[in-house]
Order: C-alpha cells, then sequence, then structure tokens
C-alpha cells in the first residue's frame, strides 16, 4: 500500500511539473504592460504553457515584483532585437488567474 502512495504522489508531481516547468525556448511575439495596474506580459511563440486553469500564450508579471522592472527591460530588448526567451513557469499570475506567471526567465543569442 505504501508504495502505492509514494507512486501516485511522483506521479502528481510529474504531472504538475509537465504542466509548469521550463518553456523552452521562444520569440516574444508582443510585449506590453497595463495603463491601470502593474501587470506586464509578453505573448510567446509555440504551444500554450502554465497549469490548465492558466494554461495561455500570454505570460505575465507585476512590475512591482522584485526585479519586474528589469525584467521588462531585458523582454523589451529582446523583443525589438528578435532573441529568444525560456520562462521557468511557476503558477497562475495572482491578479489574472486565467494567465500563467514565471520565477525566472533567460535570454538566447541564437
Amino acid at each position: 500500500m505504501l508504495k502505492k502512495i509514494i507512486l501516485a504522489m511522483i506521479i502528481a508531481q510529474t504531472m504538475v511539473f509537465a504542466q509548469t516547468g521550463g518553456t523552452g525556448k521562444r520569440y516574444i511575439e508582443s510585449i506590453g504592460c497595463h495603463k491601470f495596474d502593474s501587470t506586464c506580459y509578453v505573448w510567446i511563440s509555440g504551444d500554450p504553457v502554465g497549469k490548465d486553469e492558466c494554461s495561455n500564450k500570454s505570460v505575465r508579471w507585476s512590475t512591482d515584483d522584485e526585479n519586474g522592472k528589469q525584467i521588462l527591460s531585458l523582454l523589451t530588448s529582446a523583443y525589438l532585437s528578435g532573441k529568444r526567451a525560456m520562462f521557468e513557469i511557476s503558477r497562475c499570475y495572482p491578479n489574472q488567474n486565467e494567465f500563467p506567471t514565471f520565477s525566472h526567465m533567460k535570454l538566447f543569442k541564437d
């Protein structure tokens, strides 16, 4: 019985990681920010990312978050120069639950 419980826990964790986790290298199709709050977003190429309840091609964050303004600057620069980005999706964005957010991101030259 204990083995079945452990196996079920491993499968559940694997499913959560598959729904969150890294996006792989994606092109930024558009970037923007809301006028009425501190939410910014990028629309990325490829399939939607995030958990089922917030799976989307638009990834969001707040410029009020630690390093939020720096992320906006980096992603704007990547968008304007045609670079790709990878996002580590962490959860649904708290201010708009239908969109995912990320814990960190990377930019790529190629």
